[in-house]
């Protein structure tokens, strides 16, 4: 069974998307083809994506190889800069989604948290928990994690 095979959704191409960077910077999806990419939608509100942060944030660490993304869902910019500082994501892969679009009309996403994983390929596959991007790039959760990182 090869990598994308343990993802339970067919792949989709990545789409042509341009947003902004928490610094401000015009940042294209589509610009990422050819790399494997993960696309974490989070919120700071929302507990679960809170309980996995650090989880994919040491994964982002140890895996310089995959491009993470990770792109709040419509939310203020004070609550963003909380969370950015708090969690320690970087700046520059903190893209905003101030209207939805990305993660309901382009990734199907009906809550957070929610991830995609792209393939260099580029094929993007919707996964609902942290520990789906395990082949991706060895994430494992305890029990407590894994249960606490469903998604509702």
């Amino acid at each position: 069974m090869g990598l994308l095979d343990q993802f339970g959704a067919p792949p989709s191409a990545i789409p042509a998307w341009e947003t902004l960077n928490f610094q401000g910077e015009t940042v294209d999806l589509a610009a990422l083809q050819g790399k494997p990419v993960v696309v974490n939608l989070w919120a700071s509100w929302c507990p679960l994506c809170v309980r996995e942060m650090s989880v994919l944030v040491s994964a982002h660490q140890r895996h310089p190889e995959v491009q993470f993304i990770w792109l709040n869902q419509q939310e203020p910019a004070a609550s963003i800069v909380r969370f950015v500082n708090l969690h320690g994501l970087p700046a520059a892969q903190t893209w905003l989604d101030p209207q939805g679009f990305m993660a309901h009309s382009t990734l199907g996403a009906m809550g957070c948290p929610q991830r995609c994983f792209t393939t260099p390929q580029g094929n993007c596959r919707p996964c609902a928990t942290a520990s789906c991007l395990q082949p991706v790039c060895g994430i494992t959760l305890s029990r407590s994690q894994t249960e606490s990182t469903r998604v509702l």
